[in-house]
């Protein structure tokens, strides 16, 4: 009769022991889970900051062709301007030959 009591000692310390390796299985498949869904946002944190960095690199460069263009307009009508100002000078300027000396 004494192998009866012993047979229910051992029961409970191995069903105290799959209780144990259950929670801690649990627990583990919760953390995992975290880290899954941990995971999972920073992927979505990362996709939309490429977006705002591509956008950033567009508008920067439409940004800097613009600037280019209005440079570039702007050297043309400084040369413009430059030339027209020399020639209206050549049709101005008195000849040397036509003066009259003293």
């Amino acid at each position: 009769m004494d192998a009866a009591p012993a047979n229910t000692g051992t029961v409970q310390a191995q069903a105290l022991a799959l209780t144990a390796a259950q929670t801690e299985n649990a627990g583990l498949q919760q953390r995992l889970a975290d880290r899954v869904a941990e995971a999972h946002a920073l992927n979505q944190q990362l996709t939309q900051a490429r977006v705002q960095f591509e956008h950033f690199q567009d508008a920067i460069a439409h940004q800097r062709s613009e600037e280019q263009q209005v440079f570039e307009q702007r050297i043309a009508r400084l040369e413009n301007e430059l030339t027209t100002g020399l020639r209206a000078k050549k049709r101005n300027k008195p000849c040397s030959r036509n003066r009259r000396r003293p």
